[in-house]
Protein backbone atom coordinates (compact mmCIF):
# COMPACT_ATOMS: atom_id res chain seq x y z
CA UNK A 1 0.00 0.00 0.00
CA UNK A 2 2.71 2.54 0.60
CA UNK A 3 3.96 1.84 -2.74
CA UNK A 4 0.60 2.57 -4.40
CA UNK A 5 0.46 5.61 -1.78
CA UNK A 6 4.38 6.56 -3.12
CA UNK A 7 3.11 6.02 -6.70
CA UNK A 8 -0.14 8.49 -5.90
CA UNK A 9 2.17 10.82 -4.44
CA UNK A 10 4.77 11.08 -7.11
CA UNK A 11 1.62 10.97 -9.69
CA UNK A 12 -0.13 13.40 -7.80
CA UNK A 13 3.58 16.03 -7.05
CA UNK A 14 3.60 15.73 -11.46
CA UNK A 15 -0.02 16.47 -11.83
CA UNK A 16 0.47 19.55 -9.20
CA UNK A 17 3.82 20.12 -11.09
CA UNK A 18 2.31 20.33 -14.84
CA UNK A 19 -0.96 22.11 -13.48
CA UNK A 20 1.77 24.76 -11.64
CA UNK A 21 3.47 24.69 -15.93
CA UNK A 22 0.04 25.08 -16.89
CA UNK A 23 -0.81 28.51 -15.45
CA UNK A 24 2.84 29.84 -14.90
CA UNK A 25 2.16 29.01 -19.11
CA UNK A 26 -0.76 31.07 -19.35
CA UNK A 27 -0.07 33.69 -17.02
CA UNK A 28 3.17 34.17 -19.39
CA UNK A 29 0.96 34.00 -22.29
CA UNK A 30 -1.45 36.97 -21.12
CA UNK A 31 1.59 38.84 -20.22
CA UNK A 32 2.86 38.52 -23.53
CA UNK A 33 -0.30 39.15 -25.37
CA UNK A 34 -0.61 42.13 -22.74
CA UNK A 35 2.82 43.18 -23.86
CA UNK A 36 1.65 42.24 -27.53
CA UNK A 37 -1.80 44.37 -26.81
CA UNK A 38 0.42 47.21 -25.41
CA UNK A 39 2.90 47.62 -28.19
CA UNK A 40 0.07 46.83 -30.64
CA UNK A 41 -1.69 49.36 -29.06
CA UNK A 42 1.57 51.83 -29.74
CA UNK A 43 2.28 51.07 -32.99
CA UNK A 44 -1.57 52.21 -33.63
CA UNK A 45 -0.99 55.35 -31.78
CA UNK A 46 2.46 56.18 -33.86
CA UNK A 47 0.41 55.29 -37.07
CA UNK A 48 -2.40 57.47 -35.90
CA UNK A 49 0.35 60.26 -35.36
CA UNK A 50 2.02 59.19 -38.84
CA UNK A 51 -1.39 60.17 -40.43
CA UNK A 52 -2.37 62.78 -38.57
CA UNK A 53 1.30 64.37 -39.60
CA UNK A 54 0.61 62.97 -43.13
CA UNK A 55 -2.94 65.42 -42.90
CA UNK A 56 -1.06 68.10 -41.81
CA UNK A 57 1.50 67.66 -44.37
CA UNK A 58 -0.96 67.32 -47.12
CA UNK A 59 -2.99 70.21 -45.32
CA UNK A 60 0.32 72.31 -45.73
CA UNK A 61 1.38 71.94 -49.21
CA UNK A 62 -2.33 72.35 -50.33
CA UNK A 63 -2.15 75.65 -48.56
CA UNK A 64 1.11 76.16 -50.32
CA UNK A 65 -0.21 75.70 -53.79
CA UNK A 66 -3.38 77.91 -53.02
CA UNK A 67 -0.84 80.84 -51.85
CA UNK A 68 1.32 79.86 -55.01
CA UNK A 69 -1.80 80.61 -57.33
CA UNK A 70 -3.42 82.99 -55.23
CA UNK A 71 0.34 84.80 -55.31
CA UNK A 72 0.37 84.15 -59.18
CA UNK A 73 -3.09 85.45 -59.75
CA UNK A 74 -2.09 88.86 -57.37
CA UNK A 75 1.45 89.41 -59.48
CA UNK A 76 -0.59 89.53 -62.63
CA UNK A 77 -3.33 91.81 -60.99
CA UNK A 78 -1.56 94.54 -60.47
CA UNK A 79 0.25 94.62 -64.26
CA UNK A 80 -3.36 93.58 -65.28
CA UNK A 81 -5.04 96.72 -63.24
CA UNK A 82 -2.20 99.12 -64.79
CA UNK A 83 -3.03 97.55 -68.32
CA UNK A 84 -6.47 98.21 -68.26
CA UNK A 85 -6.51 101.85 -66.33
CA UNK A 86 -2.87 102.50 -66.26
CA UNK A 87 -3.79 105.45 -69.16
CA UNK A 88 -6.19 107.04 -66.48
CA UNK A 89 -3.22 107.45 -64.44
CA UNK A 90 -0.76 110.43 -63.61
CA UNK A 91 3.00 109.55 -63.71
CA UNK A 92 5.26 110.66 -60.85
CA UNK A 93 9.33 110.16 -59.60
CA UNK A 94 8.93 107.38 -57.23
CA UNK A 95 12.13 107.90 -55.70
CA UNK A 96 11.18 111.54 -55.16
CA UNK A 97 7.47 110.29 -53.32
CA UNK A 98 9.44 107.62 -51.23
CA UNK A 99 11.47 110.53 -49.89
CA UNK A 100 8.72 112.66 -49.40
CA UNK A 101 6.27 110.49 -47.65
CA UNK A 102 8.22 107.44 -46.27
CA UNK A 103 11.22 109.55 -45.11
CA UNK A 104 14.43 109.55 -45.07
CA UNK A 105 14.95 105.74 -43.54
CA UNK A 106 11.66 104.03 -44.48
CA UNK A 107 11.03 100.32 -43.36
CA UNK A 108 11.41 98.36 -46.23
CA UNK A 109 8.90 95.40 -46.57
CA UNK A 110 8.76 92.63 -49.63
CA UNK A 111 5.28 91.08 -49.76
CA UNK A 112 4.72 87.76 -50.88
CA UNK A 113 2.70 89.61 -53.83
CA UNK A 114 5.17 91.22 -54.80
CA UNK A 115 4.80 94.48 -53.54
CA UNK A 116 7.60 96.46 -51.76
CA UNK A 117 6.18 98.95 -48.73
CA UNK A 118 8.39 101.67 -47.88
CA UNK A 119 7.24 103.00 -44.37
CA UNK A 120 7.44 106.08 -42.65
CA UNK A 121 7.44 104.48 -39.03
CA UNK A 122 6.88 108.18 -37.30
CA UNK A 123 3.27 109.10 -39.75
CA UNK A 124 2.00 105.79 -40.41
CA UNK A 125 2.14 106.91 -44.55
CA UNK A 126 3.71 104.47 -46.84
CA UNK A 127 4.45 103.97 -50.43
CA UNK A 128 3.45 100.93 -51.38
CA UNK A 129 5.17 99.99 -54.70
CA UNK A 130 3.31 96.67 -57.36
CA UNK A 131 6.57 95.79 -59.09
CA UNK A 132 4.38 93.71 -60.91
CA UNK A 133 2.50 96.76 -62.34
CA UNK A 134 4.78 99.49 -62.54
CA UNK A 135 3.00 101.64 -60.37
CA UNK A 136 2.41 102.78 -56.74
CA UNK A 137 0.26 104.27 -54.19
CA UNK A 138 0.61 106.60 -51.38
CA UNK A 139 -1.02 104.70 -47.99
CA UNK A 140 -2.20 106.69 -44.53
CA UNK A 141 -2.08 103.29 -42.25
CA UNK A 142 -3.49 104.92 -39.32
CA UNK A 143 -6.50 105.97 -41.53
CA UNK A 144 -9.25 103.80 -40.90
CA UNK A 145 -12.17 103.00 -43.55
CA UNK A 146 -12.08 101.88 -46.86
CA UNK A 147 -10.27 105.17 -48.56
CA UNK A 148 -6.95 104.95 -47.14
CA UNK A 149 -4.79 106.03 -49.99
CA UNK A 150 -3.40 109.84 -50.70
CA UNK A 151 -2.63 111.92 -53.54
CA UNK A 152 0.56 113.51 -54.20
CA UNK A 153 -0.35 116.17 -51.87
CA UNK A 154 -1.25 113.98 -49.08
CA UNK A 155 -4.34 114.41 -48.88
CA UNK A 156 -7.67 111.49 -49.47
CA UNK A 157 -9.22 112.55 -52.42
CA UNK A 158 -12.80 111.29 -50.99
CA UNK A 159 -14.35 115.26 -52.85
CA UNK A 160 -14.09 117.51 -55.51
CA UNK A 161 -15.19 120.96 -56.24
CA UNK A 162 -17.89 122.00 -58.87
CA UNK A 163 -19.13 124.89 -59.39
CA UNK A 164 -18.22 126.00 -56.02
CA UNK A 165 -19.86 122.55 -54.66
CA UNK A 166 -18.75 119.67 -53.41
CA UNK A 167 -19.16 116.29 -54.43
CA UNK A 168 -17.93 113.09 -53.97
CA UNK A 169 -15.48 111.18 -56.10
CA UNK A 170 -16.63 108.17 -57.46
CA UNK A 171 -14.57 105.50 -56.90
CA UNK A 172 -13.15 105.30 -59.96
CA UNK A 173 -12.31 109.02 -59.74
CA UNK A 174 -10.72 108.24 -56.38
CA UNK A 175 -8.60 105.29 -58.08
CA UNK A 176 -7.13 107.84 -60.88
CA UNK A 177 -6.05 110.09 -58.44
CA UNK A 178 -4.37 107.69 -55.95
CA UNK A 179 -2.25 105.57 -58.58
CA UNK A 180 0.74 106.65 -60.00
CA UNK A 181 2.56 105.39 -63.48
CA UNK A 182 6.64 105.09 -62.87
CA UNK A 183 7.53 108.64 -64.17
Amino acid sequence: MQAILSQNYKTGKIAISIGLLIVISIFALIQNEYKIFETGTKIVRFANKIDALSDLSDAVNKELQNNTKSNNLSDNKGKERATKYGSKWKKANLKKTIEQFGGKDPKITRTETDKTLYLNEKNGIQVVVDNNGNYFRIQDTKCLGKRNYLDLEGKIPNNKTIDGKTIGNSQDEYNQLTHFLFD
